[in-house]
Formats: structure tokens, sequence, C-alpha cells
């Protein structure tokens, strides 16, 4: 009979397990693998943290920081060789644990096939859905991997463990089927990353589950025409939900506006997301406004306007950075108020009024000014709380470090400086 082993464990479960195999005399060593540059916010910050948790354990042990710096689908197989590389040349030096940081990584290490004896391996920043790598040469841009359940593959990933996202498919097909019950075709859109491709099949796997509907993929791996095509040809019958969106067919990053131009060619479509945004993620006001202020007596004065527009190269410079520093970005709307929104009855009137994707209360002042001397201007927010009841408890608590998130701005800034 098998033994039921519990696979969601948090990546601080490393330190007892380190702490009963320790051997005083020895220095052993734990490899990070991350997926993107570590020094991107979510990265340093778990890796910060990490370390220092195992400081104050006492454990003696160095920790070392390796990358992959992953980007499109197409590098997978280095991605592979890498990842057997860096565990190979750490294996001399007493590896007692693998932390995987990041889809990439993770499912890296997975489709190798192997597991160091008597090293703990643990994954963060991961989903419970995944493709096998690597995709075949021949195939690249047509592969549609069926997908996998890593919390089925306990009995194999021994001393494996870690905390998984999972996605939730049915329950967006659902939501749409409660808005739009005339909906017959659910368009998917999906980019050229790992996460876009697992993502797929994932939602190609759930969809099996409603034979009335047609799934219609929009892949940014068939390039910009067709997808334009195929997003243009959907009818009025149709739904569309967002995966990942971050590179395209040639490898380079997709900018919010390219998304911009592919609805529009079907702007009848309503486009749901099963990612959202969230703390710590960025919103990029493409419109700032007022939340509570009479607009009709703001636009009487210059620059007579009700809301303000982000200059387009300094939103676009704004994409870029976010993409490069590894930190989600939203183009959307930017809402400014005198008060800080702190409760779910708030929050829901200003929805209703104005339908923001984040709120916040210096924005809309400074586009204004910068509107009425002629001066290009955009406005970004980090999302720090929910703006409900738990805001207090986010920024108390720390879940959102104001002293973290210093540095990633700063990066931001001046990288879109350097690219203006």
């Amino acid at each position: 009979m098998k033994k039921n082993r519990i696979f969601l464990l948090l990546c601080c479960a490393l330190l007892p397990a380190l702490l009963r195999a320790q051997a005083p005399q020895e220095r052993e060593s734990i490899l990070i693998i991350s997926s993107y540059n570590p020094d991107t916010r979510r990265m340093s910050g778990f890796i910060a943290e990490f370390e220092r948790n195992i400081m104050a354990s006492g454990i003696p042990c160095d920790i070392y920081v390796e990358t992959l710096e992953c980007k499109s689908i197409n590098d997978a197989p280095i991605w592979m060789s890498q990842t057997e590389n860096m565990i190979s040349r750490y294996e001399n030096k007493g590896l007692r644990a693998i932390v995987l940081l990041g889809q990439e990584a993770w499912a890296s290490f997975v489709s190798l096939g192997h597991i160091p004896k008597d090293v703990m391996c643990f994954c963060c920043y991961v989903s419970s859905n995944g493709i096998v790598l690597p995709p075949p040469e021949d195939s690249l841009g047509m592969w549609l991997p069926p997908s996998i359940n890593y919390m089925n593959m306990t009995d194999s990933l021994n001393n494996v463990g870690g905390m998984l996202n999972k996605y939730d498919v049915r329950r967006n097909i659902e939501l749409i089927r409660s808005l739009f019950p005339e909906a017959e075709n659910v368009a998917f859109i999906s980019d050229n990353t790992y996460g876009g491709i697992s993502l797929q099949a994932l939602v190609r796997e759930e969809m099996k589950n409603y034979p009335d509907m047609n799934l219609v993929l929009v892949d940014s791996r068939e390039g910009d025409e067709a997808m334009h095509d195929t997003y243009a040809s959907l009818s009025h019958r149709s739904a569309a939900i967002l995966g990942t969106w971050r590179v395209g067919r040639d490898g380079e990053y997709l900018m919010q506006r390219s998304l911009n131009d592919l609805v529009q060619f079907n702007p009848r479509i309503p486009v749901f997301s099963i990612s959202q945004i969230g703390i710590g993620d960025v919103v990029i006001g493409k419109t700032v406004l007022y939340h509570d202020a009479q607009l009709d007596m703001i636009c009487q004065n210059p620059p007579f306007l009700k809301e303000y527009t982000g200059d387009p190269e300094l939103i676009a410079a704004a994409e870029k950075a976010c993409a490069e520093a590894g930190v989600k970005a939203l183009v959307g709307k930017i809402a400014t108020g005198d008060l800080f929104v702190g409760d779910s009855e708030t929050k829901a009137a200003i929805e209703a009024k104005c339908a923001p994707d984040c709120v916040e209360m210096e924005g809309a002042a400074v586009s204004q000014i910068a509107a009425k001397n002629g001066v290009p201007c955009v406005i970004l927010r980090a999302m720090s709380d929910n703006a409900d009841e738990d805001g207090h408890e986010v920024l108390v608590v720390k879940k959102f470090s104001i002293a973290e998130y210093v540095a990633t701005a700063t990066k931001i800034v001046a990288a879109m400086v350097e690219a203006l």
C-alpha cells in the first residue's frame, strides 16, 4: 500500500529538515535556481527573506543563486541543459537542497527525470499544471503538448515539495456561461512562453468538459497577421480568455498595446482573464481621473479635461521597463481620490462610478498640472493592497514591503529614462 504524501508544502519547511540533517563539522550548500533575473522584485524578495531565515536558524551552509534567464519556449532545451549542469557543479560542494523559483526552472528540473540522491528539492511561484519539456524541434511552432498535474506525480517525486498555485479554468468558463449564456465559442489568447503554452494545454484539457462549446486558439506563435484574422473572424456568440501575454513568436517582449490592438479587431467580444493584477503588480496609467470630484467643474478650467491620457511614448517605455524587471504590469485606468480606500462598500461605489484598475491619491493632480503645462506624463502605481478591509493587514504585516519595492521602482524609472 502506497503511503500518502503531502506535496503542497511551504518552502520554509526546508529549515527543520536541514536542521535535522546538518553535520556540525561540515558546511553544506543550498542551490537556488531562478527562472528569471534574481534581481527582479519578486525573486529578490524571496531570496532575501530565504537567506535571512537560513542565517537566523544558524545552519552552517552556503547559498548559491543561479538564473536560467528564461524567455520564450524556443530556449527550453537550453534551460534543461543549464539546470543539469548547475546541479552537477554544486553536487561537489555538499549540495543539500535545491530551491526552484518559477515555472520554467521547476519544469526543467522535473523533465530531467532524475533527482540527486539525498538532496531535498522545493519549488515556489509554480502552478500545479504544467507540460513536459523539451518540445520537439520539428514542430515547435504548432506544439500542442498534453497538460500534466504535478499533484499526481508525488509518488515519483520523492524528497520534493513546494507551494503550487492552481488555475481554476472551469470557474472562468462557468462565469462566461452565466454572464453570456449565448456564448458558443471560447477564444483562448496565449503567448510563446512556457506559462502561455502550459496554460493553453490546461484550457484544452478542461474544455473537454464542455462539448457544446468550441475552443478557438489565438496563439502568438502564429504571428500577428494570423492572430488578427482568427480573432476578427469570431462570431458575436464568443468570449475570450486571456492567458499569458509576454513574448511573441520572434522571442521579443509583447507590449500591452499589441493586446489592445488585437482585441480591437473584434471589440464586441468580452474578454476575461485567468490571472489578475495583484499586490506588488503595476498599473500604468493610460487614463487617469478623479473619482471623488465634480468633473464637470474641473473641465471648465485648463486643460479643460475630465480625464488625462498618459503619453504613448512613456507608456511604451514603462511597459518595456516592467517586462525587463520581471514585474507584471497592466495598462489601464487609475482613479485618484482624497481618501484611503479600506472597505468593500467604498471600493464597490468607486468601481460603479468609473471602473478603474486601481485607486490612489495623487496621480490625477500630477496629470492635471502636466496636461495644463503641456508636459508629457505617465502615472505608474504599484499595488500595495486590495483596497478592502485587509489593507491594514497587508501594509503592517508586510505582505507588501515598501522598502523592498524601492529598488524595483528605481530600476523601472531608470530604464524608462534610458529608453527615451
